[in-house]
């Protein structure tokens, strides 16, 4: 049974990626075969099994970022939080998605 953990990371992957050139943003791109938001996750995940994972996404890409997890089977369980319109309010966004005591 995990514990509660008092680690919280709060990971701003809102924006749209256009200075990549690529179709999807750069988030989504793979890395050593697995998109690198994933590869990500998988670090902080690795670090504290009972870690809080906020994730911060830009509401165009919430269904493609679920269809992804479908497809390479990702299953650690982060928190989606809508990115503001600027990356300001993004973190402003996803600091008021964790729980005050991991602050």
């Amino acid at each position: 049974m995990k514990t509660k953990s008092e680690h919280a990371v709060v990971i701003v992957a809102g924006g749209k990626g256009l200075r990549v050139g690529a179709d999807i943003p750069k988030q989504f791109l793979p890395l050593a075969k697995k998109p690198m938001l994933m590869r990500t996750i998988e670090k902080f995940y690795a670090f504290d099994s009972a870690i809080h994972i906020v994730v911060v996404l830009h509401p165009d890409y919430f269904n493609l970022w679920a269809e992804l997890c479908k497809e390479y089977s990702f299953n650690v369980v982060c928190k989606l939080v809508v990115g503001g319109a600027t990356r300001f309010d993004s973190v402003k966004r996803g600091l008021a998605a964790v729980s005050n005591s991991a602050i």
